[in-house]
């Protein structure tokens, strides 16, 4: 298993920490590693102590807080929401490639005008 989608329950940190995190919607690693620490800092339950704890234990696994990390496909809940989202991803290149193009062609002919109006 990826240390990510390890679950906050098997990681090294204190109950008090663990249900904190939990009780705010947190469940592995990785929603606490794309977290920003002024999130993490906000639950309820957690001082400062606690945060440092948390900040020790991402760190000994090689990440740190506001990770750009994509979310598991456990996130979705299912294949077909997996799929669902890739293509909506997918669906959102293909806008901006088209957005692209279209400016690519808007500056084209913008320039033939004022080349012609010359």
């Amino acid at each position: 298993m990826d240390n990510l989608d390890k679950p906050l329950e098997e990681m090294e940190l204190r109950q008090r920490t663990t249900n904190a995190l939990i009780q705010a919607g947190y469940k592995t690693l990785r929603d606490v590693v794309v977290a920003k620490q002024s999130e993490i800092k906000k639950i309820p339950g957690l001082g400062s102590k606690s945060f440092d704890e948390i900040r020790e234990v991402i760190m000994f696994y090689g990440y740190h807080f506001d990770m750009q990390i994509l979310k598991s496909a456990n996130h979705y809940q299912s294949y077909e929401k997996a799929l669902q989202e890739i293509e909506r991803l997918e669906k959102l290149l293909e806008q901006r490639d088209s957005f692209i193009i279209y400016n690519n062609l808007w500056d084209d002919f913008v320039a033939s005008l004022k080349e012609k109006a010359q």
